[in-house]
């Protein structure tokens, strides 16, 4: 498999590696196949114990943050990984980088 350093991490034929560079994860690598995979970041007390915990899709990975934090989706085109996008998710809606 032939692999090529890109801006969003390793570029594998059959999908993404995204390489974290800070934060409590610092150096932790994920290898993203799917489609879209969501990232949210956050800490434990932002959630309501009084309410269930939201639906996520099972492509999700939990980033702890002690405070702040963007949410964020990596998009895949499995076409043509090379133009995969980072899609950030914020209270003023989406914008794709």
């Amino acid at each position: 498999m032939m692999n090529k350093e890109n801006e969003l991490g390793l570029q594998c034929r059959d999908g993404l590696v995204l390489r974290l560079l800070n934060g409590s994860l610092k150096g932790c690598e994920y290898f993203l196949s799917a489609p879209i995979t969501l990232f949210v970041a956050g800490g434990e007390g932002q959630t309501d114990p009084r309410h269930e915990p939201p639906s996520l899709p099972p492509e999700t990975i939990f980033i702890p943050r002690h405070q702040g934090g963007v949410n964020f989706e990596i998009v895949i085109d499995t076409a043509a990984p090379h133009k995969s996008v980072l899609r950030v998710l914020n209270d003023d809606g989406t914008r794709e980088t």
